[in-house]
């Protein structure tokens, strides 16, 4: 009996996105443990800053490697799942490689000089921040099409506009230090963590929301009707001409 298509993506698209979602948890731990126990103010100092302790220097690259895994698994997710083109993708592993370089290169500490390993950590920020809420507006078209996760476009439109005012909002507090005038930037400037954790978990959301969909177990389809065997379909097609020549014999009788 041949196998539908979707009976063999499904269920692997369905195990990829728990994955996902379990990713994203233990990202999401990672960071919310280090605030629980590392001193620092979440309004004024970044995320990245927890690196410069010894408790963050050990959880914190375990986070960001997580997040970039599930950024990975959620690109291949989708396009097992029919929903991404590269406009999805792209970004995705866009963002993914920016997470590698924020692991891979810590920022500059504060009161040090710039250096190169801080612009590196910096460019990988910048394609994280600004990748994921695309990859999410992308989506959100290719969801409105899909009769099944058409619930989810409006959810990710919005938080990729979110993502995209807070990021905005984020660049502006940085301008007044290339000597570009922004009134109000003084606001920014004392709430970047502020808005650090408000990019990062509009994006944590982006990265969940469809996993979290997909992740459901997809309903049964019907079944299809099987295939007459040759033998059953010989018989059936020989009824018309035994049932015509009995009658012709039964004529012949008369």
């Amino acid at each position: 009996m041949p196998t539908d298509r979707n009976h063999a993506t499904a269920p692997r698209g369905h195990r990829t996105a728990r994955a996902v979602l379990a990713l994203v948890a233990v990202a999401v731990l990672c960071i919310a443990y280090l605030h629980a126990v590392l001193p620092l103010s979440p309004v004024r100092k970044m995320v990245s800053d927890y690196v410069h302790t010894p408790v963050g220097a050990a959880v914190l690259p375990v986070g960001l490697l997580a997040f970039a895994a599930a950024l990975v698994l959620l690109a291949r997710t989708l396009r097992t799942a029919g929903l991404a083109n590269r406009r999805v993708v792209v970004p995705l592993v866009v963002a993914a490689v920016g997470l590698l370089l924020i692991a891979a290169c810590h920022g500059d500490a504060e009161g040090t000089g710039t250096t190169l390993r801080g612009v590196v950590h910096k460019i990988g920020g910048g394609l994280l921040f600004s990748a994921v809420p695309l990859a999410g507006w992308a989506l959100a078209g290719s969801c409105a099409a899909h009769p099944t996760m058409r619930a989810a476009a409006v959810p990710l439109r919005r938080m990729s506009a979110l993502g995209a005012v807070f990021l905005v909002v984020f660049v502006l507090g940085y301008l007044p230090e290339f000597g570009v005038p922004v009134p109000g930037a003084w606001l920014a400037t004392h709430t970047h963590g502020l808005l650090e954790r408000a990019i990062l978990g509009t994006e944590a959301v982006l990265v969940a929301l469809p996993a979290l969909r997909l992740a459901r177990r997809p309903a049964a389809l019907p079944a299809r009707p099987a295939a007459p065997s040759p033998a059953v379909s010989s018989s059936r097609l020989d009824e018309p001409v035994a049932l015509a020549g009995a009658g012709a014999a039964d004529e012949a009788a008369a």
